[in-house]
């Protein structure tokens, strides 16, 4: 008892974190943690988005967690499907995620080009196909990502007025959001994986509608974090992420 009064009391942003996680949606966090990882050196700067690139029934966020628990140079941070989030890499670790070589052709956007390592990034791997809810999956990973990029102060403050009065408001830096695709070229997520190819277009706009989706979630996180008491916490980094 004492414990939980003391954590209540100095951390009360975890317990939002289990409360969130665990009743709101069902959805379950856990850890199955990859054997193969290294010290983080460098500062957490990007989140990349990727998919398993498995479309077998079996092939759920378990799954995947335990393949890449003993598959050298792979891996992720989260692994999400349309049950649970699994972390299979504790962030203060580098996961083998968007190293590697670049596929042939790729040409990467100049703003991009070489910023994005293993070393500065954090990976979500969704589990797309296998008759799982792919809507949810993807709606999953953006309320993940919105609460990192809360959580890590990937945002700008933006002066509104309101009545007369300034205010400032919080806005996600999307910037901070890349595929896996704008690292190294690979068709990675694809969105569309029921096309025989890879559609430029296509993917992009869903790309772009994911981060609608994660802007949606962030603003709402701001929102429920803004009435929290003066002395609630959230700006320290914590491990797992909330649902809804």
């Amino acid at each position: 008892m004492k414990t939980l009064t003391r954590l209540i009391k100095e951390k009360p942003y975890l317990i939002l974190l289990v409360i969130l996680a665990t009743l709101l949606c069902g959805m379950s966090f856990r850890k199955i943690l990859d054997k193969d990882t290294r010290i983080r050196k460098k500062k957490i700067e990007y989140l990349v988005v990727h998919y398993t690139a498995n479309a077998h029934e079996g092939a759920d966020a378990e799954a995947n967690a335990k393949y890449l628990q003993h598959k050298e140079a792979a891996g992720a941070h989260y692994v999400i499907d349309d049950v649970e989030i699994i972390q299979t890499v504790p962030e203060n670790q580098v996961a083998y995620a968007v190293g590697g070589r670049k596929w042939l052709g790729f040409i990467p956007k100049p703003w991009l080009d070489n910023k994005i390592k293993n070393e500065n990034s954090l990976s979500f791997e969704m589990c797309l196909g296998g008759g799982r809810n792919d809507s949810l999956i993807v709606d999953k990973a953006a309320q993940a990502i919105a609460w990192q990029m809360l959580n890590k102060g990937f945002f700008r403050y933006d002066t509104v007025t309101v009545l007369g009065n300034k205010q400032y408001m919080k806005v996600p830096d999307l910037g901070r959001i890349v595929r896996h695709h704008d690292v190294t070229g690979k068709p990675c997520p694809r969105f569309y994986y029921m096309d025989d190819q890879w559609n430029q277009q296509k993917e992009d706009r869903a790309f772009w509608k994911f981060k609608n989706i994660v802007s949606k979630y962030f603003k709402s996180y701001v929102e429920f974090t803004t009435k929290r008491t003066a002395t609630d916490n959230f700006g320290e980094p914590i491990q797992g992420v909330p649902v809804q």
